[in-house]
């Protein structure tokens, strides 16, 4: 992931913040690479359209609706404890331990 601004520290007109995100989506270790490459270009295809007066309104809303219901997946398959602070502080030594990170 890159996020900086080009050039210098200070954001104007001419000098946006960015972050940029990159997907292969050819990956064979990333399956829904792919998907993501194909989600964005057809909302990127769709949105010129609508800002060409190529569809309306609503068929854009359409077709990014079924694009939403055909790709929805759940955010995340793995359940995550509720943990106390302590826990947690316990938990973060642990793993940098067997990560050889401290």
């Amino acid at each position: 992931m890159e996020d900086k601004f080009p050039n210098n520290d200070i954001e104007t007109d001419g000098n946006k913040w960015n972050v940029e995100l990159v997907f292969y989506g050819n990956d064979k270790e990333h399956l829904f690479n792919a998907d993501v490459c194909n989600i964005l270009k057809e909302l990127s295809n769709n949105l010129f359209d609508l800002e060409s007066y190529s569809i309306t309104k609503e068929q854009f809303d359409s077709m990014k609706n079924k694009s939403v219901d055909y790709y929805s997946l759940p955010l995340t398959k793995k359940e995550f404890e509720e943990l106390s602070r302590d826990e947690i502080l316990k938990k973060r030594i642990e793993y940098l331990k067997e990560n050889n990170l401290l």
